[in-house]
């Protein structure tokens, strides 16, 4: 028989951590996984009375596809050995990250047309407004569909909303993606 030697590499924790993040973890999330789970940090939250730490992050999957995930850390303290300890669980929370961004969608947009919503093209005018300097030049347009309500009881409530629906199109096609362009009323957009 041959004796067989086995090799193998030691690597600290702070590598084994950097290099699962480097293979699995979104771009955009590399440090902030690598921060949230570094020696330091686990200390300092412990200390701060901190016992789980969580973080939410894009993963790739073995199919390619890309995932929400959440990073669910356990802290504790081991006394025997007087050290702290930690388990790591990675929990799929993509269908739940899914769900929450079709609310933020509906709570936004006008179901209707897909444009913003009332509350929402008034809140970023306002952003809008607060983040720009005196030189910025810009313009509000506010228009309406004439006799919509005439159009609703001559041909029904479905020719209204055709007409609506295409009032919303062309102005995404006129106006530039970054521009505000929202449902402000029944017949009204800005």
């Amino acid at each position: 028989k041959k004796n067989k030697t086995t090799y193998f590499t030691v690597r600290t924790y702070s590598e084994i951590i950097r290099e699962h993040a480097e293979k699995y973890v979104q771009a955009e999330f590399i440090d902030g996984f690598i921060e949230m789970l570094s020696i330091d940090n686990i200390i300092k939250e412990f200390n701060a009375g901190k016992q789980i730490l969580l973080y939410e992050y894009l993963k790739e999957q073995p199919s390619g596809d890309i995932k929400w995930f959440k990073i669910i850390a356990y802290i504790f303290c081991y006394e025997e050995a007087k050290s702290l300890q930690i388990i790591v669980f990675d929990q799929d929370i993509d269908e739940e990250k899914k769900k929450l961004n079709d609310l933020q969608i509906r709570a936004n947009c006008d179901i209707a047309t897909g444009l913003l919503n009332k509350a929402t093209t008034e809140r970023n005018i306002e952003n809008l407004l607060a983040e720009s300097n005196e030189e910025v030049m810009g313009a509000i347009i506010i228009m309406d569909i004439d006799d919509l309500k005439l159009i609703n009881d001559t041909h029904g409530h479905l020719a209204g909303d055709r007409c609506i629906s295409k009032m919303a199109h062309i102005l995404r096609e006129v106006f530039r993606a970054e521009d505000i362009i929202g449902r402000i009323g029944g017949d009204e957009f800005l």
